[in-house]
């Protein structure tokens, strides 16, 4: 579902599989340093400091996409 509704909003019908892969590399580079930043938390802050990082993570994620009311 996700694929299907960025396919829809691609800025250049031209030139689909670069923004494609732009936006796969969106997808993938947070699940690459997830566990790096983890490494580095973990050790200094506990699990406890991690989670608290990821659910500031998660809200700023969500307050940036609150305004996004439709796709068209």
């Amino acid at each position: 579902m996700d694929q299907a509704l960025m396919a829809e909003v691609l800025p250049s019908a031209g030139h689909p599989a670069k923004d494609l892969r732009i936006l796969n590399s969106a997808n993938t580079a947070p699940q690459i340093a997830a566990p790096l930043i983890a490494l580095a938390v973990v050790p200094t802050l506990g699990f406890a400091g991690l989670f608290t990082l990821a659910a500031f993570s998660a809200l700023t994620g969500a307050s940036c996409i609150k305004p996004i009311c439709r796709v068209r």
